[in-house]
């Protein structure tokens, strides 16, 4: 397994906890990592609203929210969801986790579609 590094605390915490398979595992669920996905959920957000009021055509979504959850095979990921502003409509969903193997994964829509 290869992890894409993105800070020298990642490559630090890589080095101590690859020691062992186990090690490599546990690596993916800590809290540094899955606190970087939410930063991408949060980023995402952040700017969505600031787009959105700054009156942008192409904000279409009335108010999205920021969630957690577990992913099919059981690992914890970050949720936005974009709500339309009829609420009889299903949310667009975008989802940031990790999957078993390692790799980034990046989900988005209603009927999760990968992107």
């Amino acid at each position: 397994m290869e992890p894409t590094f993105q800070s020298r605390k990642t490559v630090d915490l890589w080095a101590k906890m690859s020691a062992d398979e186990a090690g490599e595992d546990e690596y993916f669920k800590n809290d540094l990592m899955l606190g970087l996905e939410k930063k991408v959920v949060d980023g995402i957000k952040k700017r969505y609203e600031s787009k959105r009021k700054d009156g942008q055509p192409y904000c279409m979504f009335a108010e999205t929210k920021v969630e957690k959850d577990l992913d099919q095979w059981g690992m914890k990921r970050w949720n936005i969801e974009f709500h339309w502003p009829d609420a009889g409509l299903k949310p667009f969903t975008v989802r940031v986790g990790i999957d078993p193997n390692g790799r980034v994964q990046h989900q988005a829509g209603a009927d999760r579609l990968a992107v």
